[in-house]
């Protein structure tokens, strides 16, 4: 269960250009949602993570091999249940592969540990649930941890080989988050190439000090040049889902059905990720990691 806390809403609706996955550098005025930015906390020291594995199911249902076009809905109109809960898009034209977490342990579909260190994580209730991560190296800041660059900084990934290519692809992930002001995290799913790099990360990030530092919904994009970055509302504990979408070398990525961020991509993906990574500071203090949980991935390639 997430840790009960009220809502932190900021100023700044935040698309950013030309900057790090995480710094504020450049910032565009999207009307459309709250974000913001700030320094690192001052921080306690906590332990390593324990790991813990085993299998659950995951689905590949039937459908088309190669991609064509859809005439199913987009997140453009994002289809939602009675309750108002955004369901996954179609995958008409695509084949569909789903793990949904049911079961008491994690898949073997699964690789934990592929790059850095698996988190401590836990398997239940249709939930895959971390709730700690080891710092991770990062050669965009050596000494530091975290994740500043996707052309160089690739955190602790947990790994499904999925082999897109350069091929259309269609990621859906349902998630929620915790993470207090003591606490920095960041968390996401992403897809990566065959050396692990990440070239889009969609999650959460708690990279403030203060009582603004909390989770803040978020997507990475890499490009040629700087990443770009979209981030919403600053919540202590939230939930959300992200779809993100290529189209030839279109890339888009929405939140909560609402659109947020476009890109271009022609990466050859390799896999999809579960990324984390706990931050370490420039004196050397190790904050505590939050807490990050997956419901339902869904991938239409």
């Amino acid at each position: 269960m997430l840790r009960a806390a009220p809502r932190v809403s900021l100023t700044l609706a935040a698309l950013v250009l030309g900057a790090g996955c995480h710094d504020f550098d450049k910032v565009l005025i999207d009307p459309g949602r709250d974000g913001g930015g700030g320094a690192d906390a001052p921080s306690d020291t906590g332990a390593g993570p324990d790991t813990s594995a085993g299998e659950d199911a995951a689905r590949l249902d039937a459908g088309a091999d190669a991609p064509e076009p859809d005439s199913g809905p987009t997140a453009d109109a994002a289809p939602t249940d009675d309750a108002g809960v955004i369901e996954p898009p179609s995958c008409a034209g695509f084949s569909r592969i789903v793990d949904d977490f049911d079961g008491a342990a994690l898949g073997a579909h699964w690789t934990p540990a592929a790059v850095g260190a698996a988190p401590t994580y836990s398997v239940a209730g249709s939930w895959l649930r971390i709730t700690d991560a080891s710092t991770a190296d990062t050669p965009s800041n050596p000494g530091l941890s975290w994740i500043y660059s996707l052309a160089e900084d690739r955190g602790n990934q947990m790994t499904w080989a999925q082999p897109l290519g350069t091929g259309d692809f269609r990621l859906f992930v349902r998630f929620d988050w915790a993470s207090e002001p003591s606490e920095l995290t960041m968390a996401g799913i992403g897809v990566v190439d065959g050396a692990g790099y990440i070239h889009v990360l969609a999650g959460f990030t708690d990279d403030r000090g203060g009582a603004a530092g909390v989770g803040t919904p978020f997507v990475c994009a890499r490009t040629a040049s700087e990443d770009a970055v979209w981030r919403g509302d600053s919540e202590q504990t939230g939930s959300g889902t992200f779809l993100i979408e290529r189209t030839g070398d279109a890339l888009t990525a929405h939140f909560d059905g609402a659109e947020v961020l476009t890109s271009t991509t022609s990466a050859d993906i390799a896999a999809l990720a579960v990324v984390t990574v706990r931050h370490r500071t420039a004196a050397g203090d190790v904050p505590a990691f939050g807490e990050f949980g997956v419901d339902l991935i869904v991938l239409c390639r």
